[in-house]
């Protein structure tokens, strides 16, 4: 059963970076999701996760759905948006569109922090 992609996250909000959001309007699937090299990640004993951007010092705290989007991410360099769903769907008993719904939130929210590039 998937629960969706959960994270909590903390940041300093006075960091310049994190005052403006995303430059585009809309996400298009066959976008590039990069994982940025300011990005590290530590994998938990029960599979979660954690992420820190080293300039801003955010952290997010990945449920293991996100910490294995993140891992296939950080294997495959870039992925397009519709690539993150199918291994969704792929690994965890998940609709399409709620993986889709999902991965999108997940990786928006990811950009807005400056953890990946979409491009």
């Amino acid at each position: 059963m998937h629960s969706g992609i959960a994270l909590s996250v903390r940041y300093n909000i006075e960091h310049p970076a994190l005052r403006s959001g995303p430059k585009w309007q809309y996400f298009k699937i066959s976008m590039r999701v990069e994982k940025l090299a300011q990005t590290v990640f530590t994998l938990l004993e029960d599979g979660a996760g954690v992420l820190l951007n080293l300039d801003t010092l955010c952290y997010y705290n990945l449920n293991r759905t996100g910490a294995a989007v993140w891992r296939d991410l950080e294997a495959n360099t870039s992925r397009s948006l519709e690539e993150i769903v199918a291994a969704i769907c792929d690994r965890f008993e998940v609709a399409e569109e709620a993986a889709r719904i999902d991965a999108r939130a997940f990786v928006e929210h990811l950009a807005r922090f400056k953890m990946v590039r979409i491009g």
